[in-house]
C-alpha cells in the first residue's frame, strides 16, 4: 500500500494521551528543578514532558481554615488607633503622634513602648521611657 492510496483515509492508529490517573507534569514540581536548571544533570532544564529523571516533590499541602473560633482565643486583637500629644520633661519638647502601621513623620507604630505606656496611663500622668520622663498632655485613642 503506497502513500497515494492512503489519501482521504485516516491512517493513524492512535493518539498520544496521558491516562486519567497520570498527573500532569510541571517542572516547578520536579524535585531536581531550581531556577531554570536541572540539579541532577547540572544543566538547563528542557521541560518535564521529556525528562527521564522527573520526580514530584514530596510537599505536603496544608489547608488552613479561615474560620476563627472563639474557643481557642485565636481572634486578633484590635489595634489601637488615634493620636496623642506628650511632653518630654527633660527638654520640654512637645510632640504629637498619630498611631498607625508605619513609623514615619508624625506617625508612630502601634506596638511601640511609648504607645503602650500612653494607652496604660491617663492624661496628666508622668512615666519614664528609656530614662526620660514623659508627661501625657492629650490623647484620643480608640
Amino acid at each position: 500500500m503506497g502513500l497515494n492510496e492512503l489519501t482521504g483515509v485516516p491512517w493513524h492508529v492512535e493518539t498520544l494521551r496521558r491516562s486519567e490517573d497520570d498527573q500532569k507534569r510541571h517542572r516547578s514540581r520536579c524535585k531536581y528543578y531550581k531556577k531554570g536548571r536541572c540539579l541532577k544533570y547540572n544543566f538547563r532544564c528542557f521541560g518535564s514532558a521529556h525528562c527521564d529523571v522527573y520526580e514530584e516533590k514530596n510537599n505536603k499541602t496544608v489547608v488552613v481554615s479561615n474560620v476563627k473560633t472563639n474557643n481557642n482565643n485565636t481572634t486578633k486583637k484590635k489595634q489601637p488607633t488615634g493620636y496623642f500629644k506628650v511632653m518630654f520633661l527633660d527638654d520640654n519638647k512637645i510632640i504629637t503622634r498619630i498611631i498607625g502601621r508605619k513609623s514615619e513623620g508624625d506617625y508612630i507604630i502601634y506596638n511601640s513602648p511609648l504607645v503602650k505606656e500612653v494607652i496604660k496611663n491617663e492624661v496628666g500622668s508622668v512615666f519614664k521611657i528609656n530614662e526620660v520622663k514623659v508627661k501625657i498632655i492629650e490623647k484620643n485613642i480608640k
